[in-house]
């Protein structure tokens, strides 16, 4: 049942009078004294709270960062390289397996079947992490599918002789390198290229994401301070003990939250530019040379073929040219990945181990040229034994001493780059609850130390 009009009429009238005389209410009581203390009260609160959530702002941003660098991309880079450097040395042992005709259980395959089975374990573990869904999963699966192409390759050339024998290694070798470690560097780009954008997004929005939190903590001193001022006037008390500890809990904090704030991006920088840039190069110096060592075995294996083996030593120096050359940018002496480890130098003991790869690296390519040149003069044997060689001054002992110099400079960075990521997140894990403790602190400090004042005025 509907009310008369007149009576709709005089219940909005009521209503409408009743709202006015809040606003006036309210409006006088602002302008008495409790009134004031309590907006700057109000002020005092709010403000915290501003100061809270513009400051959980910039942790968020600042931890997203961490995680991305320290625990979602680098791991998976550092994984994709290591399965690309097995599946290239696996190769390269095949090649020496080839050369020297030994039986299925020599040590060439042997350690041929080690790599493998180890691959396929970090194969797995990668397909368990995977965080970029198909970016990661496509050269994962291909991997996977030609790997085993791979395998039954392998398998087949040591029934075969003669052209069939070098068409299913030449099918074999190209398997390897076109499909497999092409996927393996794809799906360490898939990584590199989140972990490239978010660090330089990282570094282009620091301002910005610092910003809300200086002004947060600005707001709230400024309205404690005004409390104070205010105070002073109305009552005559020089401080008030709950402001005043409200106050220098807030200087503290801020103090230490742009330490900590200061201290994880040092941390974050270390980790990313001067750590992980150098371990990134390493790790892909060392896929690249694994896979120049094959192309040196297989130069003897195409012994007779004079096309084939021009293709194979133009295919050896483009990857030493990746690895390492004189074209260095910026003042650098060398270019290449070593060349980036070289320019990257950055901590205690770092630049003994780096230049060690490099004359390690050199004394490799120097007995390299002894086996083209023995190749060359007809000397096909000796050729053969420098080759396989592991007594100094042959071939793969002197590749072994550049491995291990490499391994030496990759460990001495990831050291240190686990060590910051360790750094950055002891940091970021105890913000969250000194940031509460404040807030509860700064917000119940301001109740107390204003509710004696406002209870002076009740009597």
């Amino acid at each position: 049942m509907e009310a008369p009009a007149g009576q709709t009429a005089t219940i909005q009238s009521a209503t409408q009078v009743t709202f006015s005389d809040y606003v006036v209410r309210l409006e006088a009581y602002v302008r008495t004294s409790p009134g004031q203390l309590m907006v700057t009260l109000s002020a005092c609160i709010i403000g915290a709270v501003i100061m809270g959530l513009a400051s959980w702002h910039s942790y968020t941003g600042l931890r997203h960062s961490v995680q991305t660098v320290g625990k979602d991309t680098v791991p998976s880079i550092v994984a994709a390289q290591h399965i690309r450097s097995l599946l290239a040395d696996a190769n390269a042992n095949v090649m020496n397996a080839i050369l020297t005709r030994e039986p299925a259980g020599g040590p060439f395959m042997k350690e041929y079947r080690r790599e493998i089975n180890d691959a396929t374990g970090e194969l797995v573990t990668a397909i368990q992490n995977i965080t970029y869904g198909d970016e990661e999963k496509t050269p994962l699966l291909t991997i996977m599918q030609n790997l085993s192409e791979y395998q039954r390759f392998v398998g087949a050339i040591s029934t075969k002789s003669g052209d069939a024998e070098i068409n299913d290694i030449l099918a074999a070798n190209a398997l390897m390198r076109d499909k497999v470690l092409t996927a393996a560097a794809a799906l360490d780009q898939a990584n590199f290229k989140h972990l490239d954008e978010t660090y330089s997004a990282h570094k282009s929005q620091l301002f910005m994401s610092v910003a809300p939190y200086v002004f947060g903590l600005i707001l709230l001193l400024g309205a404690l301070g005004w409390t104070q001022v205010l105070l002073f006037k109305k009552t005559h008390r020089v401080i008030s003990p709950g402001f005043a500890a409200a106050t220098v809990v807030t200087i503290v904090f801020a103090l230490y939250s742009g330490f900590m704030l200061k201290s994880t991006e040092s941390a974050l920088k270390v980790a990313k530019a001067d750590a992980f840039d150098s371990i990134h190069a390493l790790w892909k110096a060392r896929a690249i040379a694994y896979d120049a060592n094959a192309d040196e075995s297989l130069y003897l294996i195409y012994h007779g073929h004079g096309d084939a083996q021009e293709k194979s030593t133009a295919a050896f120096r483009s990857k030493v040219n990746e690895i390492l050359n004189n074209n260095g940018k910026n003042n650098a002496q060398y270019g290449g990945f070593l060349g980036e480890e070289l320019a990257n130098i950055t901590f205690e003991g770092e630049k003994e181990v780096a230049t060690e790869s490099v004359t390690t690296f050199a004394e490799y390519l120097k007995i390299d040229g002894k086996i083209r040149e023995l190749e060359k003069s007809g000397q096909y044997k000796e050729a053969l034994a420098l080759n396989i060689g592991t007594k100094p001054g042959e071939s793969n002992w002197a590749y072994d001493r550049f491995d291990k110099a490499l391994g030496k400079t990759i460990d001495m960075n990831q050291k240190e780059f686990d060590r910051n990521v360790s750094k950055a997140f002891s940091k970021l894990n105890v913000f969250p609850y000194v940031l509460g403790i404040v807030l509860i602190v700064v917000i119940a400090a301001s109740i107390v130390g204003m509710k004696p004042r406002l209870d002076e005025y009740r009597f």
